[in-house]
């Protein structure tokens, strides 16, 4: 029970800090690497909210902005993974399939269960690319500088939101 706080906590924290600073960290991604500024986020955020965290909580937050401010959430790995050619998202409740340079297209244990956290990496990739993408414009058919082709579409109502990232 003690071990589910403190994920709680550290998952409070970081949603605080996301709150306050993630939009900054964004524009400057230098800024996770500032110990400094980190801590005193940190800080300013713990003691308003009345919480104490360890070093590996704050090790855990760190993880979490760069994984899900910075980078792409829960398919962060497979974009940073050199032998992962391609990325394929069918929609809500289904596994996110890759092309793997050695073992060819496979199924991950690894799957979306809201438009919303699909939708926000979409939309991560629309803002890298200068794009708009929002429900009266949902299609989004880019290629970014580090040789990423995105295909996507925003769900709706009725549909679930879906991609195909390639890496060149």
């Amino acid at each position: 029970c003690h071990s589910n706080v403190f994920v709680f906590q550290t998952f409070y924290v970081y949603s605080k800090i996301r709150e306050t600073v993630g939009e900054d960290i964004e524009r400057n991604p230098e800024l996770i690497d500032n110990d400094m500024f980190f801590n005193d986020v940190i800080k300013r955020v713990t003691e308003k909210e009345k919480i104490v965290i360890s070093e590996k909580n704050k090790d855990d937050i760190k993880d979490y902005i760069e994984r899900y401010i910075l980078g792409y959430g829960k398919i962060d790995d497979l974009i940073r993974d050199k032998d992962v050619n391609g990325i394929y998202c069918n929609g809500l409740h289904n596994p996110i399939k890759i092309d793997h340079l050695y073992y060819g297209r496979m199924d991950t244990d690894l799957e979306f269960s809201s438009n919303f956290e699909i939708n926000e990496i979409i939309s991560k990739f629309a803002r890298k690319a200068g794009q708009l993408i929002n429900q009266n414009n949902p299609i989004l058919d880019v290629t970014l500088e580090k040789g990423y082709s995105i295909q996507a579409i925003l769900g709706g109502n009725f549909t679930d939101s879906k991609f195909v990232i390639k890496k060149s």
